[in-house]
């Protein structure tokens, strides 16, 4: 069976959030990604550079949140995750 060309492989956070009573009991919200998503993203990497592919892009995907208390409004945003692609090197 014939390789394709490109792959894309896309890798997601775990993630945890969660709201704190903060000043005035405000609620900010607090998000925390998974630890080891390094290492996920190294291992996705190092697997296709031994199915033959190079890696010609890791974009990340990105999420935001805004809470609007009082007058003002308070905003993050954080990475869901990573979509990676490869190429085939062709020898």
């Amino acid at each position: 069976m014939k390789k394709s060309k490109y792959f894309t492989s896309t890798i997601h956070t775990e993630i945890e959030s969660n709201v704190d009573s903060g000043i005035f009991g405000s609620g900010n919200a607090l998000v925390q990604v998974q630890s080891g998503f390094g290492q996920k993203i190294e291992d996705k990497c190092n697997e296709l550079d031994e199915k033959g592919y190079e890696i010609i892009s890791i974009l990340p995907l990105i999420s935001g949140l805004t809470q609007h208390f009082a007058e003002s409004g308070a905003g993050a945003s954080f990475t869901k995750g990573v979509v990676i692609t490869g190429k085939l090197i062709e020898s």
